[in-house]
């Protein structure tokens, strides 16, 4: 048991300290944790289109890296970060209704922010 402590408190001291990461930035995490500086809108996709949305400007903080997760929705009704720049694509096959979360991670922690996406049919 004292192996897997000392190896805890190791990875806790690489990780919440002013470590350096592979850009060569040291991070503090007393000032780097990502925060949030404005939340994501709600969405509106009419369906069989494409929506792209920038989501690095939603998050302040060094070395972010970007994912998703959406609630159930439909299978035809795609989404894909790009997990360096923050651009989330929707590709919207199907009408639906789905909250999306995006989240901002560096190796202080992480920031959320959540929407709803709503996959409308096309006007007549």
């Amino acid at each position: 048991m004292k192996k897997y402590s000392s190896l805890a408190m190791l990875m806790i001291a690489a990780f919440c300290s002013p470590s350096l990461y592979a850009d060569g930035i040291n991070l503090d995490c007393k000032t780097d944790k990502p925060k949030l500086q404005k939340a994501l809108t709600d969405q509106e996709i009419t369906v069989y289109n494409m929506a792209h949305i920038a989501t690095a400007g939603t998050f302040i903080g060094p070395q972010l890296a970007f994912t998703v997760t959406a609630s159930p929705h439909k299978k035809k009704n795609e989404l894909a970060i790009s997990s360096r720049m923050g651009e989330l694509v929707i590709s919207a096959g199907e009408i639906d209704k789905f909250d999306v979360t995006v989240i901002a991670t560096n190796g202080c922690g992480q920031a959320k922010s959540s929407f709803k996406v709503i996959v409308a049919a096309e006007e007549e």
